[in-house]
């Protein structure tokens, strides 16, 4: 769980995928009742375990990641093979369907999905009284914010009227994960989705790092920039301001 949150954040494969892991969420009860006989029952009147639902909302979120990341290159892999990648290879598997768009009709009407979820997740997230540890709820925000992020991004096109003023670089500066035109209904949705995202990625990680919950590492660091560059910020300055 702890390595699987670098996978989504620098957009790498997870090792092993949801189909085959068996292994089931911890229990939530609290620790003097697991005992190496089996769990006990907690009596009627104990208050139920708290410092445990941080943890268990994590890993709620970290199955909705892989599901984005998965879908996101299935996509990008399927749209590089229309282009001629892998066609002369027979014994590729280049025709396996998803797992997590069999039941849509086509990936708009999974992300729809998918953003929903999102959504029941972030205003389900435990407060700190909920949680009853030290722990401030405004990660959780960060981490639905950065997931928006990771699920409009591959979605974003060059606007048409910046490929005027590029010219013949039209083919430079497209992405690998070309849009269709069910994609460019929601041209101006993704836009808004991203540029809402990449702001409140940046005002919270100020928020943190305020208050001392948030130092520079590799992962906030990446995370700055990337908000910074697609909210149309400049996320240099918006570093150095911390």
């Amino acid at each position: 769980m702890i390595r699987a949150n670098y996978a989504p954040s620098v957009g790498r494969p997870f090792g092993i995928t949801d189909q085959v892991i068996t292994t089931g969420f911890p229990s939530t009860l609290d620790d003097r009742f697991i005992t190496k006989e089996g769990f006990l029952d907690p009596p009627e009147y104990s208050e139920r375990s708290t410092y445990k639902v941080v943890a268990h909302h994590y890993f709620r979120l970290r199955l909705l990641q892989s599901e984005i990341l998965q879908v996101l290159q299935y996509r990008q892999a399927q749209q590089a093979r229309a282009g001629g990648t892998n066609q002369g290879n027979e014994f590729m598997h280049t025709k396996l369907p998803s797992p997590f768009l069999v039941n849509f009709d086509s990936f708009r009407a999974w992300r729809i999905d998918i953003d929903r979820r999102l959504l029941e997740w972030k205003d389900s997230a435990p407060t700190q009284l909920d949680a009853g540890v030290q722990f401030s709820p405004l990660f959780l925000e960060l981490n639905y914010w950065q997931a928006i992020i990771m699920l409009y991004r591959q979605s974003l096109v060059v606007p048409t009227s910046l490929l005027q003023e590029l010219g013949n670089a039209d083919d430079n500066v497209r992405s690998p994960s070309a849009t269709t035109v069910e994609e460019r209904e929601d041209e101006e949705l993704v836009f808004v989705k991203v540029a809402e995202a990449g702001q409140k990625v940046l005002k919270l990680y100020r928020q943190l790092h305020r208050v001392h919950l948030v130092n520079y590492t590799f992962l906030a660091t990446h995370h700055l920039f990337m908000a910074g560059e697609l909210c149309g910020c400049n996320p240099r300055a918006n570093a150095n301001s911390f």
